[in-house]
């Protein structure tokens, strides 16, 4: 799953609800916050989802540019490993 949306839209509420319903399946899911995306990196829901399993990545460019911490549950990662998670995934879901 890639997030584009910050984590005051709907869009990133909905990436949540199906990372969930995902992890709940027990699917491998990986997640990569991108742009305005970085900025739900606290998020409380996104924070449970981490600890049940979601393997999550931040882009470190849209961290730096926002001044912003990766915590350690996360890993700041560049285009090139989104580009490997949407390569090696069955299912790809983009959330603008």
């Amino acid at each position: 799953m890639v997030i584009h949306a910050g984590p005051d839209t709907a869009s990133f509420r909905h990436a949540l609800r199906t990372l969930d319903e995902a992890l709940s399946k027990g699917d491998t899911v990986y997640l990569y916050l991108l742009d305005e995306g970085v900025s739900g990196l606290h998020d409380v829901e996104l924070t449970r989802l981490i600890a049940q399993g979601a393997r999550v990545s931040a882009c470190a460019y849209a961290m730096e540019a926002r001044g912003m911490d990766c915590p350690e549950a996360v890993t700041a990662a560049g285009l090139t490993m989104m580009s490997d998670i949407l390569l090696y995934s069955d299912h790809t879901l983009v959330f603008n």
